[in-house]
């Protein structure tokens, strides 16, 4: 298992599998990226209205994106993290949304 980063959605190999040294890559950082890519595709104003309890350790969509972490390998493909309803967005294809399923690239 290598590290990475996240890029416009896409965790991207930075650290481990290419032998990268230096860049920022741990997992503290990523979950940072992860939060701001969140606001990006579906807006600062309506990621603060999701409670942040449903957004820290230990919630559902954390633990999706963890697992994504986690089986990170550098080989692209597709994973959906469920959206909380507070979101209010249940579909907007522009930004990879479909039945309240965020697409993510990894």
């Amino acid at each position: 298992m290598g590290t990475g980063r996240l890029v416009d959605g896409t965790l991207v190999d930075t650290c481990g599998i290419n032998g990268i040294i230096g860049d920022k890559c741990g997992a503290t950082f990523i979950d940072q990226q992860f939060r701001k890519w969140m606001e990006a595709k579906l807006g600062r104003e309506t990621v603060q209205r999701i409670p942040a309890a449903k957004l820290s350790e230990g919630s559902k969509i954390a633990g999706e994106f963890e697992a994504v972490k986690r089986s990170f390998t550098g080989t692209l493909t597709e994973h959906y993290l469920r959206i909380p309803r507070e979101a209010g967005i249940y579909n907007d294809p522009e930004n990879g949304i479909e039945d309240g399923d965020l697409l993510m690239t990894q």
